[in-house]
Formats: structure tokens, sequence, C-alpha cells
């Protein structure tokens, strides 16, 4: 009888995580942790880019539209002799209706953006147009090489 009664009784033992699974299920979770804010910071930085390209664009379509305006208020040859000088090697940029001979600085988000325009003649025996291209630069962050965008149009002696 004593027997039977040490069969009937039984030891339970207790389940549990060790140490080993602890610590395999902490390097798991630092390494979903670490992709997750890898993640955000590039997704921040390329949001951050967008929005400097989309001020550049911006920047930009304002000197072509100031070019456009200068054309419109003054005759063409007056406006040819204005931006003839505008050339890749010295770039020119505009002063409300008044062309200047340097590039103009903005501060946006506190990056500066360098904003220029150079003309020439797309149909070289052509002057009754004239292609302004106007280029707006900046650096962004740590990066060593400039950005920048370039936007053209052609403009004609419309009267």
């Amino acid at each position: 009888m004593i027997i039977k009664s040490f069969k009937n009784k039984r030891i339970k033992h207790k389940n549990g995580f060790g140490l080993i699974e602890t610590v395999a299920a902490l390097g798991v979770t630092m390494i979903v942790v670490t992709s997750m804010v890898s993640m955000s910071l590039y997704a921040l930085r390329s949001t951050q880019q967008s929005q400097l390209m989309l001020a550049a664009t911006k920047l930009a379509n304002e000197e072509l539209e100031r070019v456009r305006a200068k054309r419109d208020t003054t005759t063409w040859s007056a406006f040819l002799t204005a931006v003839n000088g505008c050339t890749q090697l010295s770039p020119c940029s505009m002063n409300e209706l008044n062309v200047v001979g340097s590039q103009n600085t903005f501060t946006y988000n506190n990056v500066d953006f360098r904003r220029s325009f150079v003309a020439s003649y797309p149909i070289p025996s052509d002057t009754n147009v004239v292609r302004i291209g106007v280029t707006v630069s900046w650096k962004f962050g740590s990066s060593t090489y400039n950005k920048s965008v370039y936007n053209y149009t052609d403009l004609s002696n419309w009267r």
C-alpha cells in the first residue's frame, strides 16, 4: 500500500523562460526596434529633401516669372541687351525688374538657396527666341555636394 501511494503522487515541475530564451527574445526585439528607427529616419530625411526640392522649384519659377515680366515691360531690344551678358560663365539674377550680375541667396528652413539664370539662343540664327534657364542650388545636411533644380523657358518677341 505504501508503494501505491508513492505512485499516485506526481511531482509537478514549473515550466518558464530560461536565461537563454530571454536573451534571444531581447535580441530579436532590439533588431526590430533598430530597423524601425532606421526606417523612420530615412522617411524623415526623404520628406525634408522633398520639401527643399519643392521650395527650390518655386524659387526657380519665381525667377522665370521675373524675367518674363522684364520682357513684358520693356522693348525686345532692351530685353536682349539686359540678358545678353547672362552666360554660363557669368550667370545673372533678377532684383524686381532689374537684371543683377550675381546670384541671389535665399534662406528657407535654415537652408541657403542660390538662384541664378542664363540666357541662350536655342536657334543660333534666330534672335526672336531666347532660352532662359534658371538654376537653384542648395546643400542639404552634411552632404559634400550641392543639390540643384533646373527649369527653363523659351521667350519670344511676341509684340
